[in-house]
Formats: C-alpha cells, sequence, structure tokens
C-alpha cells in the first residue's frame, strides 16, 4: 500500500520511516528542552543515554510488528540480525549528538532501510527546524516541512560549476585536514561551514543549500544514506581518490558531478 501525496506516490516503507521518525523527533525536541538546564550536571549523560535507549526500545517494538523479519544496525553498535538476510534498518538515533548534549540546534534523526546492502528508502529529519528529508529507490528525494511549506518539494543538487562560486560543508576530525583542506578551500570559495551535523549537510547538499559537503571519518550509516540520496538527487558520492565503491576509510565527497571532479584535485594538490 503507498500513499498518493505532493504529485508523487510514498512507498509503504517510507511512510513507516516518515511516521518514526516524526515520533523519535518529538521525543528528541522534548528532551533538548531540557538539556540546557543540564549543562554542567552530572546528571546530563545519563539523561541522555536513558532518551536513546526509550527511542531504541520504541523502534524495535514498532519494527519488529511492521517489518518482523528485518534486521537492524544502530549507531550505537547495536546489531540484530533478522530472519529475512537481505534486508535491514540502519538507524542513526542522533546525529550531532555534540551540538545535541550542549544545546546547539543541529542534530537530526536518520533511518534507512538496505536490501541485500544497497539503500532503497532513507529518511533524514531535522525536528527542531522541521525539515524532513526523504527518498526512496528510482524515485527521487523530497523534502516536507509542514511548518514552513506543506508541499513535498523535488530535492536537486545544485547545479554551481565552479569553486570560487561555491558553499561547502565539512565534518573534518584529522587536525592535518583542516589545515590542508579546510582552511585553504575556505579562502578559495564563497566559504566552508562546519554545522557538527554530517546527514543535515548531506541533505543540505542533496536540496542546493551547500554545493558541496566532505567528511575524512564518515561512519557506515551516514556513508550509505549519502551515497543514496545523492543518486536520487542528481548528485554523486566519492572517496578522496574519486572512487564510488565507499568503504568509509578514505572519506566521503558529496556534490554535483563537476564540483566532485575539482574537489578531488584540490584535495590533492
Amino acid at each position: 500500500m503507498s500513499e498518493y501525496e505532493g504529485g508523487h506516490v510514498k512507498s509503504a516503507n517510507v511512510n513507516i520511516l516518515i511516521q518514526m521518525a516524526e515520533e523519535v523527533g518529538k521525543n528528541l525536541l522534548k528532551d533538548f528542552k531540557d538539556i540546557g538546564q543540564l549543562q554542567g550536571s552530572p546528571n546530563l549523560k545519563n539523561f541522555i543515554t536513558n532518551g536513546y535507549n526509550y527511542n531504541k526500545e520504541n523502534l524495535l517494538t514498532y519494527f519488529t510488528q511492521s517489518r518482523p523479519r528485518y534486521g537492524f544496525i544502530f549507531d550505537d553498535g547495536t546489531s540484530i540480525n533478522g530472519e529475512d538476510s537481505s534486508h535491514r534498518f540502519l538507524i542513526k538515533m542522533i546525529d550531532g549528538i555534540e551540538n545535541f548534549s550542549n544545546g546547539y540546534p543541529f542534530y537530526t534523526f536518520m533511518i534507512a532501510i538496505e536490501e541485500n546492502r544497497k539503500v532503497i528508502d532513507a529518511v533524514i529529519f531535522d525536528p527542531l527546524h522541521g525539515d524532513m528529508f526523504y527518498a526512496q529507490e528510482n524515485k527521487g528525494a523530497f523534502i516536507l516541512n509542514d511548518g514552513f511549506d506543506k508541499r513535498h518539494s523535488r530535492m536537486r543538487v545544485g547545479k554551481t560549476r565552479e569553486v570560487e562560486r561555491s558553499l561547502f560543508g565539512s565534518y573534518i576530525e584529522d587536525e592535518k585536514r583542516i589545515v590542508s583542506e579546510v582552511i585553504p578551500l575556505s579562502k578559495k570559495s564563497t566559504g566552508v561551514r562546519s554545522s557538527g551535523c554530517a546527514s543535515l549537510d548531506i541533505a543540505f547538499v542533496c536540496c542546493g543549500r551547500l554545493d558541496g559537503f566532505w567528511q575524512d571519518k564518515p561512519d557506515y550509516i551516514t556513508a550509505k544514506v549519502a551515497e543514496f540520496f545523492a543518486k536520487e538527487t542528481a548528485g554523486v558520492v566519492t572517496d578522496y581518490d574519486k572512487n564510488q565503491e565507499i568503504d568509509c576509510s578514505n572519506g566521503i565527497i558529496v556534490s554535483n558531478l563537476i564540483l566532485n571532479k575539482q574537489l578531488v584535485d584540490f584535495f590533492h594538490k
């Protein structure tokens, strides 16, 4: 069963991913409002852990009923094998958890379904700003914001062709790369932003708010979702050597095809 909305048909899988993203998002918003009062408190870590586990149990309860044979991979390292070895959920409960923990307003909930190790449906939800980014295989990607624009707008990567006219996002942990990549590129382009939430920056690239994004140490879930959203928005994801087979050990670069080549060349100078 599918749902027709905004000029396109959402699959049953996408509908349940969006439904659970909204539920988790409500809980994250509630917890986020309390974070400010807990800054400096020894109870902060336990508060966040308890919220994480509560959402995790709710997701497991829901999905073991709606998709009982699927497996799970969570960002905390939990891996649960399902009877159907070809399908599993990829779940990153709080992307940008350092931001979340400090009351900094950039974090997301990210969830995807893999089929034979290839993502076929995915959602990135920014509950604080109300942006719901979702994509389904061979049907494109869309953005919905109920508080701002109730239309389901199709996502596309930007068309900027020159680094000098581009705005980039980055998530770089290696201090040497900050010196060799971030600072030089910020001088050559219109700027480099670092939100501290990789999935949000990836979604921004895929809807044209940023022209490109790169990360030196992506986790498996982030890399797979980035690859999927880019494919569905006419973008491309490669590693630092322009390989499209991503193994996370050599970073990711998300952009349109023309900028990708320029970024790869720039990082190899």
